[in-house]
């Protein structure tokens, strides 16, 4: 082979590693034009002129434990891991509680029509720790109870009576009671008649206490005690009337039963 052939071919080679050389260059260059292109949402890395997307915010799997009831702001020793996973936040939150609840006590009236006048102050005997207590309590509320309230009572009474108002069969027309006169015939018959008066006379108020009973016990004859005939009367009924309950609650300040209690939710992930 001459040696003009070899130059040529030499100068062949030269051109065609230089095309080589210069392309190589230029596709390099448009790589790193995308690889320094970074929007803060993906990074483009160039390796081996491959282009590999990587996304920077990847979502991560957290474990959520929450732990109630801590006595400060601050997690236990514990807390600081989870199943393995590490602790990668901690969210606070706080509430109040209480070392112990207000003692309480109710106090019922029974047969008032109006509502009674409770007293502002009642004693409250309870148990703080199995140790009995006698404290102050405040009057909270009054409720009217819903059912009627009916109380039973007997009375008995003495009736006497005297010469003046004696019929012609030997009865005695009327006998009295302290200014309260019943005719001598069959009390169940005409009892309704006096009953104000006879509730009066037994000391039971008429707007509370009703009759739903009257007799001569023995019957409508006079018996003689001393030089007098006496009848003796049983009255019954019942006492009607509105129920009220007072409510009554320790008087002591909320503050000093309080006590702050911390609660920690915690998130747990791989790092």
């Amino acid at each position: 082979m001459s040696s003009d052939i070899r130059k040529n071919i030499y100068r062949l080679l030269e051109k065609t590693v230089l095309m080589l050389l210069c392309l190589i260059v230029a596709f390099t260059a448009t790589s790193m034009v995308y690889a320094n292109d970074n929007n803060g949402r993906e990074a483009i890395n160039v390796i081996h002129r491959t282009i590999k997307t990587v996304k920077q915010n990847k979502k991560v799997k957290l474990t959520k434990f929450i732990y109630k009831d801590l006595p400060e702001k601050k997690l236990p020793l514990y807390a600081e891991s989870y199943r393995g996973l590490s602790l990668i936040k901690v969210s606070w939150s706080e509430k109040n509680k209480f070392f112990r609840r207000k003692l309480k006590s109710s106090y019922t009236i029974r047969g008032r029509e109006a509502e009674p006048d409770f007293p502002e102050y009642r004693e409250i005997r309870g148990s703080i720790d199995g140790e009995e207590v006698l404290v102050r309590g405040k009057l909270k509320n009054i409720k009217l109870n819903e059912y009627k309230y009916m109380k039973p009572f007997n009375a008995t009474l003495i009736f006497y009576g005297n010469q003046s108002n004696v019929k012609n069969d030997g009865q005695k027309e009327y006998y009295e009671y302290k200014g309260l006169r019943l005719p001598a015939g069959n009390l169940e018959d005409y009892y309704k008649i006096y009953e104000e008066d006879i509730l009066k006379a037994i000391k039971k108020d008429p707007s509370l206490y009703k009759l739903n009973k009257a007799e001569w016990i023995g019957g409508a004859k006079a018996s003689v005690e001393g030089d007098k005939p006496i009848m003796i009367a049983k009255f019954s009924g019942v006492k009607e009337g509105k129920s009220w309950t007072a409510f009554y609650e320790e008087d002591i300040d909320d503050e000093a039963l309080k006590y702050k209690v911390y609660k920690a939710t915690c998130y747990y992930g791989k790092k």
